[in-house]
């Protein structure tokens, strides 16, 4: 298909048949029958570029990266991509590029991104994007994705997870297993199950929103010399029927998602 452009592309959203897609230069098309063919919004500017995109509604939606002078940029549009408005910020005063956008409804979004010293931050707008609220981390973070409404996930450099319970309020660290840069994530709607990429070829999925990558308890079971009963933790419950001896003492044996550092 004809782009209309010849600038690198980097990022591409549809709500139904209505797309828009963003490049370099600040590059911005759109498509209104499902991709078969594009118009182009904008091209051509000097430097920066948009490497995220997110369409909430047939008509609404978002373009995030950097501008010309490395100031984080947003660009809203209300027309499926025709116009487009931009808004320019810094993360808690410092340059650098948005990397992943991802709005619930025209107000209420957030970015991730990284500092133009390799450091992340993750801002959250509940304006639109005229004011934002910067958390920064110590590495570069990139992909964001939200399966439900209150439920979300970042990813970024060094293998760095985080989770979010309420809408991206406050994050948690999950344990990813790699120290590989992780580029992007996206989950299915039940929060569940998801996959995660990065350099290298990595490519991380979980079946439990990632919960076994922190301290979980998955078996138990009561020992007597070198026979164990199993004590299954949902379901039947296992029974011990052998006495405790005179002390009544019974030896349980709990395992665990990963290795106790102290008890």
């Amino acid at each position: 298909l004809s782009s209309g452009v010849r600038d690198t592309l980097e990022s591409v959203s549809f709500n139904g048949a209505n797309g828009i897609c963003g490049g370099a230069s600040q590059d911005i098309l759109y498509s209104a029958d499902s991709g078969a063919t594009w118009r182009v919004a904008q091209k051509n500017f000097f430097g920066g570029g948009f490497p995220s995109a997110h369409m909430i509604s047939p008509t609404v939606g978002f373009v995030a990266g950097e501008n010309s002078i490395f100031q984080p940029i947003i660009g809203t549009t209300v027309d499926s991509g025709a116009h487009w408005t931009f808004q320019t910020f810094y993360f808690q005063g410092n340059e650098g590029s948005c990397d992943d956008i991802f709005f619930f409804n025209s107000s209420i979004g957030l970015v991730s991104g990284v500092i133009f010293d390799g450091s992340g931050a993750l801002a959250r707008t509940t304006d639109g994007g005229t004011n934002w609220t910067t958390t920064l981390y110590a590495n570069g973070m990139q992909g964001i994705d939200f399966p439900t409404p209150e439920e979300g996930f970042a990813i970024g450099w060094s293998g760095t997870i985080l989770r979010s319970d309420d809408a991206g309020l406050t994050w948690q660290a999950q344990s990813s297993g790699t120290s590989s840069d992780l580029h992007d994530v996206h989950f299915a709607s039940d929060g569940l199950t998801g996959i995660a990429v990065g350099a290298s070829g990595v490519i991380l999925r979980t079946t439990d929103g990632g919960e076994l990558s922190s301290l979980a308890l998955t078996a138990a079971a009561s020992r007597m010399a070198q026979f164990e009963i199993e004590l299954p933790l949902t379901g039947t419950p296992g029974v011990e029927c052998r006495s405790g001896g005179a002390n009544r003492h019974y030896q349980f044996v709990f395992t665990f998602s990963n290795t106790l550092t102290s008890v």
